[in-house]
């Protein structure tokens, strides 16, 4: 009895149940935590194959019926997952397996049965989160490739139009317009890389592909001519050691850069010299 109880015990925080069926006889029988996990008293229900088989999901009857049938016939069937009905009329997921006891006089099918409820909605919650994550991305490659591509034709005509007036007017412009007109071309092929890199950005897949050598020398200077402006205006002072060549992608360099540097800017202390 204290080892019945014990079993009990350990069948209940395990979730599991364990069946004999002897196929010579047909006979069912069940441990008690076995109709415990779908809501039943050992008592509630007559112990046969064909009384649980009610409480089997509809849709898994067949599979069911096929697994019995492949014990009827002396074999050991592979585990097998299937649906049944509480009492409640929930559905759980309860996942069979087990051997021919050779030992007994009878030909015994030993037999277990784990709810495993918990970890299947798990994982289909998990396969919903992966699919709902595969569409977002989608969306977003398709909108920023529509969007780059939107951005492309003014700034080439941007570029054309300072292509222009650098071959025909620049000579009449004062040193300062002239000054003035190379910060608008710089910032014009600044934008012409920009999208570029957006549209490489939405095509990332982050394999080694896509990570390349990158002087970050070569990238702060390049963010720094962005903010140049707003460096001098709040007359700040960029300290700037020998920096190192690393493995990454330009582009997100590029923007960890001007992050650091623009939160620099606008969240300084009014009353020190910004370094």
């Amino acid at each position: 009895e204290i080892q019945n109880s014990i079993f009990n015990e350990a069948e209940t925080l395990a979730k599991v149940g364990s069946y004999h069926i002897e196929t010579e006889s047909g006979n069912f029988n069940c441990s008690n935590n076995f109709f415990n996990m779908l809501g039943y008293a050992p008592l509630d229900a007559e112990q046969t194959i064909d009384t649980y088989k009610t409480l089997i999901h509809p849709e898994d009857i067949t599979s069911y019926a096929l697994h019995i049938k492949d014990i009827f016939n002396g074999n050991s069937p592979e585990p097998f997952i299937y649906r049944a009905k509480t009492r409640k009329g929930q559905t759980k997921y309860l996942k069979t397996s087990g051997h021919f006891e050779a030992g007994l006089m009878k030909n015994v099918f030993i037999g277990v049965v784990q709810d495993v409820t918990e970890e299947i909605m798990a994982e289909q919650k998990l396969r919903y989160k992966n699919l709902d994550l595969e569409r977002s991305n989608a969306e977003l490659e398709s909108f920023n490739r529509v969007a780059s591509h939107d951005l492309q034709e003014p700034m080439r005509k941007i570029q054309m139009f300072i292509s222009r007036i650098s071959d025909a007017e620049v000579e009449t412009l004062s040193e300062h317009g002239k000054t003035y007109f190379g910060k608008i071309r710089t910032a014009a092929n600044r934008m012409q890389n920009l999208i570029k890199y957006l549209l490489s950005y939405a095509r990332l897949n982050k394999t080694e592909n896509d990570f390349t050598q990158v002087d970050i020398n070569t990238v702060i200077r390049t963010v720094i001519a962005d903010y140049e402006e707003s460096i001098s205006e709040h007359d700040i002072n960029l300290d700037i050691g020998k920096m190192p060549t690393v493995t990454g992608i330009t582009f997100q360099l590029e923007q960890l850069f001007a992050n650091l540097i623009s939160n620099s800017i606008k969240y300084r202390r009014e009353d020190v010299v910004s370094k």
